[in-house]
């Protein structure tokens, strides 16, 4: 329901209405003389459902500029707060079943009712008391991220159950593992690099303790705990450090392959593709981006310009709530760089808007620019791209590759230019990552200085 930056690399109109509807939604705007809305609910895991779809709704049909930013500062808006705690009445410490009580500890700190979240996990932890140390572990990391994902993060109470789940020792080692990814994960994403590393030593320590069955069976994280020794500027820049530690990785979880064997040689070649990605990343130049129809440009669509750090943003205008945050993300960098960072968003045409189909692309197109900067109002550059396609003999329609697809976007979200066109930075901007696109986007600034 939450997550963190982990390491591991892994219409019937052509507009959108022009203003957001002024009424808040019916199922988050909820007065004390409504029907209750939560009266069929019979377990705290359908009110924490519902919380999430809440706070989404919220930031989609109220407040589209709203800023949203990271768990370490954001907050659940006072009016959902309002509605989860109605939902949440409906339950009790004391009541619900054993199963359950992880449910509504989370829906607890939902709601802001911190105190609450612990009587509940204080009555979880005493029944449980007769219960394996894996499995009382599996839940108290359960927990634990969701303290370290709340808004705003719980990271006092979140550190104290991970100290809990460290003193389980060896029978918890496989989600002290993970705990401790989360928290290095975390750490990363405010660009702490200090905390960041510990945590990712912490998590390979617990790694040791594990079954070799174990070890076989998670490898992958503890594969993401050596990447999250190194900075994510360390590897994507290739530096002897980001090597050396890819080569003990290997060393050490190799062995947990059978040798020979495809495990063995796909366990190789993603980390292979990890001490190869500096090379891809610095590969480019200046190629102008192609465009159908361009928004905002004034005239000017010799993208991405010489000398000009450029933020390239492949989006779909299709992606609404789920996309917010990262609008929020390139509205600061906005804000904090101004005309020293060209933000440009690109998509492709696909036959239809917001699900519904539309019938040219110059419809397509426009519908996608008036959504994006009358809409939203974001501070971009909008790039539109018309697609070529063939239709399957079952009448699906198939795209065919694009020019910005080829020469631009593989598997990675946005790329940051410098002046050269060499690539310095992949992912996606969202609150989650913002403060380490800070810190490149500031580096790539300078360099073009």
């Amino acid at each position: 329901m939450w997550g963190v930056a982990m390491c591991a690399l892994t219409v019937s109109s052509s507009r959108v209405p022009a203003s957001v509807p002024a009424s808040v939604p019916a199922s988050v705007a909820v007065s004390a003389d409504s029907a209750d809305p939560f009266v069929r609910y019979t377990t705290p895991g359908q009110c924490e459902q519902a919380a999430y779809r809440l706070r989404r709704t919220y930031w989609r049909d109220k407040r589209r500029d709203t800023v949203v930013y990271a768990p370490a500062t954001d907050s659940v808006p006072a009016p959902v707060v309002e509605v989860i705690r109605q939902c949440a009445s409906h339950f009790s410490v004391e009541s619900v079943k054993t199963r359950e009580l992880l449910d509504l500890a989370q829906l607890y700190i939902w709601s802001n009712q911190d105190d609450l979240a612990q009587k509940a996990m204080d009555r979880l932890q005493k029944v449980d008391a007769k219960l394996s140390v894996t499995d009382r572990g599996w839940k108290i990391y359960l927990y634990t991220k969701t303290l370290l994902n709340a808004f705003p993060t719980r990271m006092a109470t979140g550190r104290t159950y991970l100290a809990r789940l460290d003193a389980m020792g060896a029978p918890a080692s496989t989600w002290r593992l993970f705990a401790h990814n989360e928290f290095s994960g975390y750490a990363s994403s405010l660009d702490d690099t200090t905390m960041a590393e510990s945590e990712a030593r912490a998590g390979l320590a617990a790694s040791k303790e594990m079954s070799a069955d174990d070890r076989a069976d998670w490898v992958y994280n503890i594969l993401s705990a050596y990447q999250c020794l190194l900075t994510p500027i360390e590897r994507t820049r290739g530096s002897p450090r980001a090597l050396a530690v890819l080569d003990t990785a290997l060393t050490d979880l190799l062995p947990s392959r059978p040798a020979g064997s495809r495990e063995a040689a796909v366990l190789r070649g993603n980390i292979e593709e990890e001490r190869a990605m500096p090379k891809a990343l610095f590969t480019g130049g200046l190629k102008n981006v192609h465009a159908t129809v361009w928004f905002g440009a004034n005239g000017d669509t010799i993208r991405p310009k010489p000398g000009v750090t450029t933020l390239l943003v492949a989006a779909s205008a299709s992606c609404g709530g789920n996309c917010y945050p990262m609008y929020a993300t390139i509205r600061r960098l906005h804000e904090t760089y101004g005309s020293k960072l060209d933000i440009i968003m690109l998509t492709t045409t696909a036959g239809y808007f917001r699900s519904q189909p539309i019938p040219s692309p110059k419809i397509e197109a426009d519908s996608v620019g008036h959504y994006w900067l009358t809409y939203l109002k974001l501070p971009v550059t909008g790039v539109v791209e018309t697609t070529d396609f063939t239709h399957l003999d079952d009448g699906r329609r198939l795209n065919a590759e694009t020019r910005n697809q080829r020469e631009y976007f593989q598997v990675r979200p946005a790329l940051l230019l410098d002046g050269n066109g060499v690539i310095r930075w992949m992912g996606r901007p969202d609150p989650n990552s913002e403060a380490i696109w800070n810190h490149v986007i500031r580096e790539t600034l300078d360099r073009n200085s």
